[in-house]
């Protein structure tokens, strides 16, 4: 899931530039704007769904089992946020910083919840960041920006536990290294 929301941010990034080629040219950008906001919906909730893929690896690394099969047992499970913070909590250096990114993941997963469970509403056009003109909103909440976001902030949670040196998550950041490696360097790779 990390590497299709890295693929899909850098389609967004591409479809990105092309509209605003496009737009600089008079010609109609409408196709490149929906493909920026697809990919970038892709990227989003891809993003979304490794967070919750990491989140269950890391708890039964990090959280006490009776705890994880409270998780996990139908009908038990809480919050994918707060399931997040408090896995975050035992895999970072600090509560605060934890807490900070586990609030960043919300944005996230409610974004994801969004697009799952899109409710169509009619509403006011709003400025388009790359200066386009007025768009629907749905362009901004699943714009270039939202999903270049969702990617940051996986990329940084990962950079977090990596470098926290959390006993009991030793063993996955080593057998992870390779796999965590190429996926920075697929972002480096960015248009």
């Amino acid at each position: 899931m990390a590497e299709l929301a890295v693929q899909h941010e850098q389609e967004a990034l591409s479809a990105r530039q092309a509209m605003l080629d496009l737009h600089a040219k008079g010609g109609n950008f409408a196709a490149e704007l929906g493909r920026e906001t697809g990919d970038s919906l892709l990227a989003i909730c891809s993003a979304a769904f490794a967070m919750d893929a990491l989140v269950g690896v890391w708890a039964r690394l990090v959280m006490d089992p009776q705890t994880v099969a409270k998780w996990e047992a139908p009908g038990g499970s809480i919050n994918m946020g707060n399931r997040a913070e408090q896995v975050l909590r035992r895999s970072c250096k600090d509560a605060k910083t934890a807490i900070d990114l586990a609030n960043r993941w919300r944005v996230v997963f409610r974004q994801r919840g969004g697009a799952v469970h899109f409710a169509e509403t009619s509403g006011p056009t709003v400025r388009h960041p790359a200066g386009i003109g007025n768009v629907a909103e749905v362009h901004l909440t699943y714009g270039q920006e939202t999903a270049t976001a969702a990617v940051d902030l996986l990329l940084e949670t990962l950079s977090e536990v990596e470098s926290a040196s959390k006993p009991q998550l030793t063993s996955w950041v080593g057998s992870m290294a390779q796999v965590l490696a190429s996926l920075r360097t697929k972002r480096n790779k960015r248009q």
